[in-house]
């Protein structure tokens, strides 16, 4: 009778297991969730000798070593045996738990990580593995800036406190400001700019 957080149509909840149709595409089986504060964790100390509770995973993603800490809420996964495990948990009463797996389905993958609060350059690292996998190109931008395309229509948005710059991947004109001049965006620190992509150039 474990509850893994999720519901089917009626407002019902799903049982430990999960849905067989979902456990066959992830290529595993959901147990319980569990909140983190509830699994003692390493201390880390930083420089001030403040004690902070982090709960580690790591792995390999397209054969670079990954890192990152998760929080709030994880859950108990058993992979199928054809199924990849390529991150675990490295600490606390979670260590050598499956964090990150990888399951061939049809023509395509499926990633599935059972935990909340994944840190951002962990999950960043995750969202362009699996791009990768897709078949995407690899295209990366610089980190705190964040883009949503509607149309036509790219909105670069810059939260970082200094300047970034990078190759344009797309051919396009300025809508707002003046971020794109030849070749190359510029936004500067906590500035917006808009696009009209004409075309991807990579």
């Amino acid at each position: 009778n474990g509850r893994i957080g999720m519901f089917d149509k009626w407002a019902k909840n799903i049982k430990v297991d999960g849905p067989e149709h979902l456990n066959d595409l992830a290529g595993l089986k959901v147990g319980e969730n569990m909140p983190i504060w509830a699994s003692p964790s390493i201390p880390e100390y930083d420089g001030k000798g403040e004690k902070s509770l982090q709960t580690v995973v790591s792995g390999t993603l397209g054969g670079k070593k990954a890192e990152g800490t998760i929080g709030l809420w994880t859950g108990t996964i058993v992979p199928y045996a054809d199924t990849q495990v390529l991150m675990r948990f490295c600490n606390s009463v979670l260590a050598g738990r499956p964090f990150l797996t990888c399951h061939k389905y049809g023509k395509g993958s499926v990633l599935y990580f059972v935990s909340d609060s994944v840190d951002t350059d962990l999950l960043h690292d995750i969202i362009a593995y699996a791009g990768s996998l897709a078949g995407l190109s690899d295209f990366h931008l610089p980190r705190g800036l964040d883009a949503s395309r509607r149309g036509d229509l790219v909105f670069l948005t810059n939260f970082n406190d200094f300047q970034v710059s990078f190759s344009s991947p797309w051919t396009g004109e300025n809508v707002m400001g003046d971020a794109l001049q030849e070749g190359t965006i510029t936004v500067p620190a906590y500035k917006n700019a808009i696009l009209r992509v004409l075309e991807m150039v990579c």
